[in-house]
């Protein structure tokens, strides 16, 4: 029977929902970004552990392949969440809160 890899499977879950958070909108990138970060770690630490658990017995493979998936998800919420909010900051610079909200009431 393999080694179990918590690390990897909760790094896996934070990365698709990193990624997801990330895509939705400029609030919820916040979230995406911390989530991403903490994948991006669990991803790091699952790794290791997998090929700790591959150079000693051969155990814990089948987990490698999900920390290195893991990891991607993460950088692609990180990158997304960032894009996100600095598209939102330079929307905001651009057409100014109140001009922005006033457009849309009158019309």
């Amino acid at each position: 029977m393999a080694a179990e890899n918590p690390l990897a499977t909760q790094a896996l879950v934070f990365g698709i929902i990193s990624a997801v958070l990330g895509e939705i909108g400029w609030f919820t990138s916040f979230v995406g970004i911390i989530l991403g970060a903490g994948a991006l770690v669990m991803g790091i630490l699952g790794l290791k552990k997998a090929n700790a658990a591959l150079a000693l017995a051969n155990q814990g493979y089948n987990k490698r392949p999900m920390c290195i998936i893991a990891k991607v998800l993460s950088i692609v919420g990180i990158v997304s969440g960032s894009l996100a909010i600095f598209i939102g900051i330079i929307s905001l610079f651009v057409c100014g809160c109140s001009s922005c909200a006033s457009n849309y009431l009158y019309y």
